[in-house]
């Protein structure tokens, strides 16, 4: 009799090559995921482990600081300038990448527990350049990729100390904050007068001719009715319908009925122009005394606003 012949075979090397380094990638995953929770404040902020404050600081004119609280789990984004030096007849050092963050966190009083820097392309257009990305990115994937990418040139050109497991756990803590999460202030523009006129060949800019700053409240309980109008606003803006900027969305702390707009800085033609663009009465506009107000005009979105076409 005789025996049976099975199709039984050995494991070829080459597969257990295969097998142990997947094997090896697989522990290796797990052993820096340990160490990134045992030894990164990011990671521990991220997965709950730890408490604490992450501030981000976009270097560009003006700068951009993103204060991250986890007990909060809240962004507070600013912008800030560094105080001009006085006139000296010996020239300031330099100052690092780092020390400037500090230096304008301190312009701004802010306290945190990790600070993180990062040099973008354009430094002139970059606060512009964030508010739209921060009202439109979730409708638009491309500025995801614009932002990636900017992340590599900076890390490549040493223009950033954010290491690469830091900007995915921070990309992946702001996918998972809503726009209520965020809460954008803004520096008023300063009216400044020169003592010296300047030449008669420099077109001079009247003091008025610039946006209307408004900030957006949801008093309505429609979610997602303050970024809505921002979008619209910020449409009429591009097509040259109205000068006007958005610099704060935010839920109002009740709930209204009625739609109103508050006028705080008396440009009385514009906050009108804002309400025929709202399709908003001369009734529902308000005027109010305020010199702590950083925004010339607030909007407060009630349940019979109807969102213009």
């Amino acid at each position: 009799m005789g025996l049976p012949s099975g199709n039984h075979s050995m494991e070829s090397p080459r597969n257990k090559i295969k097998n142990f380094l997947i094997l090896a990638a697989f522990l290796a995953l797990v052993l820096g995921g340990w160490y990134l929770q045992q030894k990164s404040f990011i990671a521990r902020l991220y997965t709950g482990a730890g408490k604490g404050t992450v501030a981000v600081v976009m270097l560009a004119e003006p700068a951009v600081i993103m204060d991250f609280s986890s007990e909060k789990n809240s962004v507070t984004v600013s912008n800030a300038v560094l105080p001009k030096p006085k006139n000296n007849k010996n020239p300031l050092p330099e100052l690092t990448y780092m020390e400037t963050a500090q230096k304008l966190l301190e312009s701004k009083n802010i306290k945190t527990d990790i600070l993180k820097y990062y040099v973008p392309r354009s430094k002139d257009a970059a606060w512009d350049d964030f508010k739209n990305v921060l009202s439109s990115w979730r409708y638009n994937p491309l500025l995801c990729v614009e932002y990636m990418y900017g992340y590599a040139r900076a890390l490549a050109g040493k223009k950033t100390n954010i290491w690469p497991h830091e900007f995915l756990l921070l990309s992946f803590g702001v996918i998972n904050l809503e726009m209520t999460d965020f809460s954008l202030q803004s520096d008023p523009p300063k009216n400044t007068k020169n003592k010296t006129a300047p030449p008669e060949s420099a077109p001079q800019r009247p003091a008025d001719d610039r946006p209307l700053i408004v900030g957006i409240f949801n008093a309505s309980g429609e979610k997602g009715a303050a970024l809505k109008l921002s979008q619209y606003l910020a449409s009429l803006n591009e097509k040259g319908l109205m000068k006007v900027d958005v610099i704060e969305k935010d839920n109002y702390h009740k709930m209204e009925n009625d739609t109103k707009i508050i006028d705080f800085t008396g440009k009385t033609k514009e906050v009108k122009q804002l309400s025929l663009n709202l399709g908003l009465r001369d009734s529902e506009i308000f005027k109010e005394t305020n010199p702590d107000a950083y925004y010339d005009a607030k909007i407060i979105i009630g349940k019979n606003f109807k969102m213009p076409k």
